[in-house]
């Protein structure tokens, strides 16, 4: 954030932030079953977990989408054969993951 003109008390007020989130959610998470048929975009989704587009508005850090050559990439050197509905189904958990990273708190 330094990089993009944010201050010291920018910085240190954002972490602040994020940690309080971070606390509140703490202990939220449910167990859950997926389908069988699921693990292999689970599993892509998974290895793209840093190839995400952002952008910085205010305080906020807003998730744009995947990086879809990074995730080519990803897919490639994972050996994992690309298809229709792999893309279908990461675009439906990328939609999901938006939406929560996105949500106001």
């Amino acid at each position: 954030m330094r990089a993009l003109g944010a201050t010291e008390q920018e910085i240190e007020a954002w972490r602040a932030q994020l940690e309080q989130a971070d606390r509140a959610d703490a202990g939220k998470a449910e167990a859950f079953a997926l389908p069988f048929d699921c693990a292999p975009a689970i599993d892509a989704f998974l290895l793209c977990a840093t190839s995400w587009k952002v952008m910085v508005a205010g305080d906020r850090l807003i998730h744009l989408g995947l990086d879809y050559a990074a995730v080519g990439e990803i897919l490639r050197l994972a050996e994992i054969a690309p298809s229709r509905a792999l893309l279908d189904d990461l675009r439906t958990l990328e939609g999901g993951a938006i939406a929560a990273f996105n949500e106001r708190r």
